[in-house]
Parts: C-alpha cells; sequence; structure tokens
C-alpha cells in the first residue's frame, strides 16, 4: 500500500515558509523553507516524486554524521527549474537554498525558525527512508495554505 506524505504549508511569511510533515495523516515535524520570493524560493505546491539520492556533499556528509541509519539524501525529485531539493537539518531561512529543514514547531514570537533539527531528523528520517526503499512512498505532497474561499495565500507582510 502507497504512504501519503504531505508537507502542508502555513501561510506564507515574508523570510520564510513554515509547513507541518504528514506521514499517513500522522504529524511527524515541523517544516522550514525559504519565503515564496527570492533567488533560491521555496518549491511550487504540487505533486513531486522522491527518491534516496546517494551522491553529492550532502550524502558524503550525513554518511559519517548518521552513519547508523543514513541510506541517502531524501530527494524532491522533478521540480520545475530547480534541481538537488533535498530534506535535511538546519533551523533557519538561512540554513536552505529550497530544500526543506526537519525539526520541531519553534515558539513565537520570534523569526520563522525550527528546534531540535538534528533530533527531529534522527526520528522522521528513517520512517521515510524505509519506506522510499520498500517502495510503499513514490511521491511527496506540497500543499499551500488556503484562506477563505479556498484561494491560496498571499505573502505576509
Amino acid at each position: 500500500m502507497e504512504n501519503q506524505l504531505i508537507v502542508r504549508r502555513d501561510p506564507f511569511e515574508r523570510v520564510a515558509t513554515l509547513s507541518r510533515v504528514y506521514l499517513d495523516g500522522r504529524f511527524l515535524c515541523a517544516g522550514l523553507e525559504p519565503a515564496p520570493h527570492g533567488a533560491h524560493p521555496c518549491i511550487p505546491a504540487g505533486r513531486y516524486p522522491l527518491a534516496l539520492r546517494q551522491e553529492g556533499r550532502f550524502h558524503a556528509d550525513y554518511s559519517g554524521r548518521f552513519s547508523g541509519i543514513h541510506k541517502g539524501m531524501i530527494w524532491v525529485r522533478e521540480v520545475p527549474g530547480r534541481s538537488w531539493i533535498l530534506w535535511h537539518v538546519g533551523n533557519y531561512a538561512e540554513n536552505t537554498l529550497g530544500c526543506l529543514l526537519l525539526g520541531q514547531p519553534a515558539p513565537v514570537p520570534g523569526p520563522p525558525r525550527v528546534l531540535s533539527s538534528t533530533a527531529t531528523y534522527k526520528r522522521v528520517y528513517p520512517l521515510i527512508a524505509s519506506a522510499i526503499e520498500a517502495g510503499n512512498l513514490t511521491h511527496v505532497i506540497y500543499e499551500d495554505a488556503l484562506v477563505a474561499g479556498g484561494d491560496a495565500c498571499e505573502v505576509v507582510v
């Protein structure tokens, strides 16, 4: 049976995009991406193929850093105009160029961020990577927040 992975974005903010990540309807963690504008914006809402990328700088680093669990970087493929969209650790928008950072929701006020990223990655990564390896998880859905009337929200300024 195919698992369902969803990144459900909160209303956009000026400096970053916060989200919640769900696997089969169960909340896994918070996510953080860049804002929807700029040189490396968050990726468009949509359904994208997933794979484990077993090459490149992040893979080499994570093979040592997470040696007991690492099987390859979670890779969101076929994003229009983009390449190497990965899921990795980090806490602030400046830690990503379009990738999704995994962590725990951070209290407000304060800049958009996620907390405990490394601990969250260690907990969430094996669930997702194993499902990808088994062929039970082939895609991820990125959903933008909705406002009254069902339209995608505008950037909060």
